[in-house]
């Protein structure tokens, strides 16, 4: 009886604690046995009821969401982002609070309350006006830098992105990001970007949540990104969390903006080559908005009168649209879309006797559910659709017959995912989900026809191949005490092609930890696995390049990537230094064999191929200001980049074809009152590494076959010849005036100010009996002019 007794006290002291636990915070004083209680600051904040803080953060005049807003109680120094779709969590003793929620471009937001129950809290933030003559002042960090785990990771304000010269004043966000340290170009005046010594396709391009798989226009000059028209940007190169995955190098997150749900606006931007025009509003106020823009180049008819003979045709253009609407007070559907095309076309002569064409271009779909199943758990459905495709055809003909042929390729995905959010507690940060995958590769079909005295023709059928990827993933963000902080995940992949499955276990591990004297140190690891590759044809970011799967022949690519680094911030967080060293292995490269051709009728791509493998290692500087009247960052690559394939260049590794050993960057934006913002930016290059022949022979060595214009050139080693060192300088100036809440631009300036004559590509010539190496460069100083205004 006494044990049984015993157990029941303890049970009934067990439920008594638990009771204490839980009563309201409200209660200055409880009564336990007929006698006044402790007051509540008396009780452990460790031993108090416990509520939630949640909410959306949005643009006050636009009703837009902000991802990644500052969410910080400045008591207890505990503190939240918020996520992509401006939802927050924070749970609090109960307790006074005071929350300060900041974002870059917006007056921060104070509230002090009592935090008595579960509590939501939308948040409306105000963006910073301009006043002439005053100190310009865009808000606080997002988050400082050394209080994030997360790593190799930076947000590019699209403000700012907007703000910088531009080729013939077309702002383009690939450019920008190329400014970063560790992200290069392919070669002058390119949009592509090579991050970490990867290639193109190692960089996983999302548009609202939908692979883009051809971000470009103009054969890389811009990108299919209409700036005007976007939210926000982030690029991820290491460090990757559990939920990124099927790319080796680096992810860009590219959102578009929602659309204005307070009023209808819109804006046009006209400049040398492109004309811009978006348009947005409400639906229904404040509960559905709409955005619709498109841009259309007239390249073509600007170049028209500067053709005599030759007929060359050129035209780009984009749209996009999107649709968002609350449903309810839980529940949020987001509907957008893409659509770009290019089209290339050369005749020589009016009436031609051969001409030629190339067109490209993209398709995009994104359907997306968002859903607060609790003030604690934040869920997204996302569905979405791709559709890249090619075609590239010649035609000649002379007295006596005509000769056509025609080559198409492309890649189609659609794709279905499901990603939660959970936080239960300011130390974690729970995100899991899973992802499924169609894809259907086109690698190619050929069709020929010959008419003349005799008739034939030729046609390759379609070789179409269906994939799918799956994956599914858990991590956590885990807060162990003040210093250190964690975030630990794991992803399982696998794609399934032709009877074969492969699978992929990449465990993900970042750390950071805090030092006394305000630094922080870092430290990631990821693995990574790659289905999905395209095979180059050449150097140039040419749209005839081919997506193609993994097969059994051709296994998929893998890559481990190690990085630590030290980030603090400076000078009242308006400036952020961080410094970062990498290592990354790269299995599973692929390359043509050599004088392989991807138009070689009646071979399988599988044959031209030869695999192999890569490294890439270095270190990375990064000074940054986000914050006053003068923004920009200081950026610095040192690096290496090397592959090896049994095959090729006698067995040994030779640099890679982006092997550049320094790259630096400096980008300044600085505003004068608010009707003047200067800008410029100067970036140097070593040179990129190319592979020339080392003996030329011109006319057909053997006599009894002579062949004049016959050139055959012998190559020993692969890239072992460096062009000269790439540098320009780029200057601009936006002259703005207010009226009201309306805004005109006049943006001038131009691009390679002192007309560097930067190389584009090397190639050997006679002159005078010798071989002389020449150098072909393609952009002198270009000036522009853009007139923008909102309205």
């Amino acid at each position: 009886m006494t044990g049984n007794r015993e157990n029941r006290v303890n049970q009934e002291a067990g439920v008594f604690v638990q009771v204490l636990r839980v009563l309201p915070a409200t209660l200055g004083l409880m009564l336990v046995a007929g006698t006044a209680g402790p007051s509540l600051a008396q009780i452990p904040e460790a031993a108090r009821a416990t509520f939630t803080v949640s909410g959306f953060v949005k643009d006050g005049e636009s009703g837009e969401t902000l991802p990644n807003a500052h969410v910080y109680e400045a008591e207890r120094r505990i503190g939240t982002v918020t996520n992509t779709y401006g939802f927050f969590s924070l749970t609090l003793p109960g307790d006074s609070v005071n929350l300060v929620i900041s974002y870059l471009g917006f007056e921060p937001g104070t509230y002090a309350f009592a935090l008595t129950r579960d509590t939501q809290l939308d948040v409306d933030l105000t963006p910073v006006r301009l006043v002439a003559d005053s100190v310009t002042v865009i808000g606080e960090r997002v988050e400082p830098i050394e209080e994030s785990v997360r790593m190799s990771t930076i947000r590019v304000p699209v403000a700012q992105v907007r703000s910088l010269p531009s080729i013939l004043g077309e702002v383009d966000l690939l450019r920008s990001l190329q400014l970063l340290p560790g992200v290069q170009s392919g070669s002058e005046a390119a949009s592509g970007i090579f991050v970490r010594g990867g290639s193109g396709d190692q960089t996983l391009l999302l548009l609202d949540g939908a692979r883009v798989y051809n971000a470009f226009h103009l054969f890389g000059f811009f990108s299919v990104f209409n700036a005007d028209a976007l939210k926000h940007v982030e690029l991820t190169k290491g460090g990757f969390p559990a939920r990124y995955g099927g790319t080796l190098a680096s992810v860009v997150e590219v959102g578009m903006k929602e659309g204005n749900a307070k009023r209808h606006s819109g804006q046009v931007a006209i400049g040398a080559v492109a004309t811009r025009v978006i348009v947005e509003g409400p639906i229904a106020k404040d509960k559905a908005s709409f955005i619709v823009s498109g841009r259309r180049t007239y390249l073509d008819l600007l170049a028209r009168p500067f053709m005599q003979d030759e007929v060359v045709g050129f035209n780009f253009y984009d749209l996009n649209a999107k649709i968002n609407s609350q449903v309810t007070p839980k529940d949020r559907l987001y509907l957008s879309v893409y659509h770009g095309r290019d089209g290339f076309s050369f005749r020589d002569k009016p009436d031609w006797e051969m001409r030629a064409f190339l067109r490209w271009g993209n398709v995009t779909s994104t359907a997306r559910w968002n859903r607060l199943l609790s003030d604690k758990l934040f869920s997204n459905v996302t569905a979405t659709f791709s559709d890249y495709a090619f075609r590239v055809g010649t035609d000649s003909r002379d007295d006596s017959e005509s000769f056509s042929q025609r080559y198409y390729s492309g890649i189609r995905e659609a794709s279905l995912k499901a990603d939660l959010e959970y936080v239960p507690a300011p130390s974690h940060y729970v995100r899991f989900g899973a992802s499924g995958s169609l894809q259907r590769f086109s690698p190619g079909a050929i069709s020929a026809n010959i008419k003349g005295d005799e008739q034939a023709s030729y046609e390759t059928p379609r070789s179409e191949l269906t994939g799918a990827q799956y994956a599914v993933y858990a991590e956590d963000d885990i807060t162990l005490g003040p210093r250190l902080k964690l975030n630990a995940g794991l992803r399982l992949a696998a794609f399934s092609i032709t009877r074969r499955f492969f699978t992929s276990l990449e465990p993900r591990l970042s750390a950071r930890y805090l030092l006394p004297v305000g630094w922080a140190v870092k430290g990631s690891y990821a693995r990574m696995r790659q289905f999905v590759f395209l095979l180059h044809n050449s150097g140039l970011s040419l749209p005839t390049d081919l997506w193609l799967p993994a097969t059994a022949k051709v296994p998929p690519q893998g890559g481990h990537i190690v990085a630590v680094g030290a980030a603090r911030s400076l000078t009242g967080r308006r400036l952020e230094l961080s410094a970062e060293g990498y290592y990354r292995t790269m299995s599973g490269q692929v390359e043509y064999k050599n004088a392989a051709r991807y138009l070689s009728p009646g071979e399988d791509w599988q044959d031209k191929v030869e695999l192999g493998q890569g490294r890439s290692y270095g270190g990375e500087l990064l000074v940054r200001k986000s914050v006053g009247r003068t923004t920009g960052w200081v950026g610095y690559t040192l690096s290496w980049t090397r592959r090896q394939f049994d095959n090729l260049n006698g067995g040994a590794s030779f640099p890679y074809r982006y092997d550049r050993r320094h790259d630096i960057s400096i980008v300044a934006t600085h505003r004068l009152g608010s009707s003047i913002e200067l800008s410029g930016l100067w970036t140097f290059a070593s040179g990129s590494a190319v592979t020339l022949p080392t003996r030329v022979y011109r006319g057909w060595p053997l006599s009894i076959y002579p062949c004049t214009g016959c050139v055959i050139e012998s190559y020993d080693k692969r890239n072992d010849y460096r062009m000269r060192n790439y540098h320009r300088l780029d200057l601009g100036v936006n002259f703005i005036k207010y009226r009201g809440r309306n805004e005109r631009t006049i943006s001038v300036g131009a691009y390679n100010v002192y007309s560097r004559r930067n190389p584009f590509f090397l190639y050997l010539d006679q002159v005078g009996g010798r071989e002389v190496l020449k150098q072909v460069s393609l952009l002198p100083v270009i000036p522009y002019v853009t007139y923008r205004r909102t309205f």
